[in-house]
């Protein structure tokens, strides 16, 4: 038979910058300190987030803004195989959709002013926790969602 090929060894390329879309300056702020913490980003750039979206919790977005979320980190940090020849794409990325994303779910986007980084950090990493939250409320089975009972669990007994 053939033999076994090496698994492909790939390299994190430097992050592209955003574009202020108007008084996004805030916005930028509290995607890019996000996307430079590390463990979150590797998370989220490897799909094991997936294994834990919950759309079934009220306290979330339905998983939309951490679905958007990890295609914006996608466009910011890309991946490419060792030894590639070339820089990629390093011009500024346009956060619409995820800005649009959070403004479904928190209406002060809309207005177009600028806002305070911290408190859009501390409410998109709550967000983001809510969605990636499999715990249930006592007395409530989950049912999985879109992926199905969680892994482990065992059938769900209602």
């Amino acid at each position: 038979g053939a033999a076994p090929r090496a698994a492909a060894s790939y390299k994190l390329q430097p992050p592209r910058g955003l574009v202020n879309l108007g008084n996004t300056c805030f916005l930028n702020a509290a995607i890019q300190a996000l996307g430079h913490c590390t463990p979150l980003t590797a998370y989220m750039l490897q799909g094991l987030f997936v294994l834990d979206l919950n759309e079934a919790n009220a306290l979330g977005t339905g998983c939309v803004l951490t679905l958007v979320f990890a295609s914006l980190l996608h466009e910011l940090f890309a991946l490419r195989p060792e030894g590639a020849g070339g820089a990629g794409d390093s011009s500024p990325f346009p956060p619409f959709d995820f800005m649009l994303s959070l403004a479904q779910f928190h209406p002060f986007l809309a207005t177009g002013e600028m806002h305070d980084a911290q408190e859009l950090l501390a409410w998109l990493l709550d967000a983001l926790n809510e969605d990636l939250n499999r715990a249930q409320r006592p007395g409530k089975a989950s049912t999985g969602g879109l992926l199905g009972p969680p892994v482990g669990l065992g059938p769900v007994v209602t």
